[in-house]
């Protein structure tokens, strides 16, 4: 996927199932109708926020992320 390597903001909805990752979309994701964004590394996120992340992979519906630190004001 080209959205590899990239950076964009993402809506945190819930925790993922039986993973650590968060389940989020992004401004290109429908719910219910696209895929989800899997964010690793958001500890201390909470449904709602909306965080930058930077893709890492990509699956057949879905796309990998990691969350970046939060910029200092």
């Amino acid at each position: 996927s080209r959205r590899v390597g990239s950076e964009e903001d993402v809506l945190i909805e819930r925790m993922g199932g039986d993973t650590a990752d968060w389940r989020a979309r992004s401004r290109r994701e429908a719910p219910e109708v696209d895929g989800y964004v899997w964010v690793s590394g958001a500890k201390k996120a909470r449904p709602g926020e909306v965080i930058r992340v930077r893709f890492t992979g990509a699956a057949d519906y879905d796309m990998k992320a990691e969350a970046l630190p939060k910029p200092k004001r």
